[in-house]
């Protein structure tokens, strides 16, 4: 084999494993943005709920003040 050759081969070889641990990082760092996002999709469910809570209770402190039901 000619240094030419060994050379190319080299430098295929260390694009590869270049590319297979940059492509690993990156599932990595995705793999923990979904875990973020759930997190967050947790969080967001508890505001929500207490939210709806409120406003059932500014529903019913309408209905007490002004004597009749809201549409």
């Amino acid at each position: 084999m000619t240094p030419e050759m060994l050379t190319v081969c080299a430098v295929g070889v260390a694009l590869a494993g270049l590319i297979l641990t940059s492509h690993r990082s990156l599932i990595q760092r995705l793999e923990r943005l979904e875990d973020r996002f759930a997190r967050l999709e947790d969080r967001l469910a508890v505001v929500e709920r207490a939210q709806a809570h409120l406003a059932g209770l500014l529903e019913g402190l309408r209905e007490v003040i002004s004597g009749h039901r809201a549409a």
